[in-house]
């Protein structure tokens, strides 16, 4: 496993199915950062008020009432054969019923 790659390098290890890590080096910290609770509010309304449609033209949400969700799984095996510390968890965006996209949440809110 490598964790410094150049973007060929980087593509190679994904098309040879090799297990790859990726960190973000631009990553800021988001501490300190503060959405107005407005905002997220209104995302969270806005989502919701599209889930009626949702749920009448896809069958797949009607478990979810409409809503888009992917589910959280714990990986612990991933963590323990590479020693991190705390949990980690995977946010399934690949088992999204739809949309066959991890952008499905930001489409219908855009």
């Amino acid at each position: 496993m490598n964790s410094t790659f150049t973007r060929d390098t980087f593509i190679k290890a994904l098309a040879d199915e090799e297990e790859v890590f990726w960190s973000n080096s631009h990553k800021t910290s988001y501490k300190g950062i503060k959405l107005p609770p407005d905002s997220i509010k209104d995302a969270a309304l806005r989502l919701n008020r599209f889930a009626l449609y949702l749920k009448k033209v896809f069958p797949e949400l009607q478990k979810t009432n409409g809503l888009i969700q992917s589910p959280l799984k714990i990986a612990s095996a991933y963590q323990n054969s590479h020693n991190i510390p705390g949990r980690v968890l995977l946010k399934m965006d690949n088992e999204l019923p739809v949309s066959g996209s991890i952008k499905a949440r930001g489409g219908v809110y855009e």
